[in-house]
């Protein structure tokens, strides 16, 4: 009788426990989607520039990477410094029809470009482009 006596001192505890386990199991049944993270596909460059700037001039043809390295007729490293005005002068070309004997290649947002131009009339980005490099020394005539 000793175990019948402590069942039934215990029973509302005990029902309670039942109770509580059995809205614990619907509750989980009964919830959404859990909060996961949704791995969405991180969107890429239509195409991946394989250089800064390519410049094709009667001379030769003289090539920047996008880490500074310069290559083609005037070998050398660009500095961080010079290679950010780079950067930032060849962000400001814009892909037009021209013409010319001098060819410019360079990469934007929306992909590969190439323009030809004459180096007495280009334009001001252009010119910009042209001037820092032969500052820099890399472009010669």
């Amino acid at each position: 009788m000793h175990n019948g006596a402590m069942i039934r001192g215990y029973w509302p505890e005990f029902l309670v426990a039942v109770v509580m386990s059995i809205l614990l199991l619907a509750s989980y049944f009964l919830r959404g989607n859990p909060a996961v993270a949704v791995r969405a596909p991180q969107a890429t460059r239509l195409s991946e520039p394989r250089f800064l700037l390519e410049l094709e001039y009667p001379q030769g043809k003289l090539r920047v990477d996008v880490q500074g390295q310069v290559s083609g007729l005037s070998q050398g490293r660009l500095t961080v410094t010079e290679l950010n005005d780079l950067r930032l002068a060849v962000g400001r070309l814009l892909p037009a029809t021209s013409q010319g004997g001098w060819k410019v290649r360079f990469y934007d947002a929306t992909g590969a470009h190439e323009v030809a131009f004459d180096p007495a009339r280009s334009t001001p980005e252009i010119d910009h482009v042209v001037q820092n490099l032969r500052i820099l020394g890399y472009l010669k005539g």
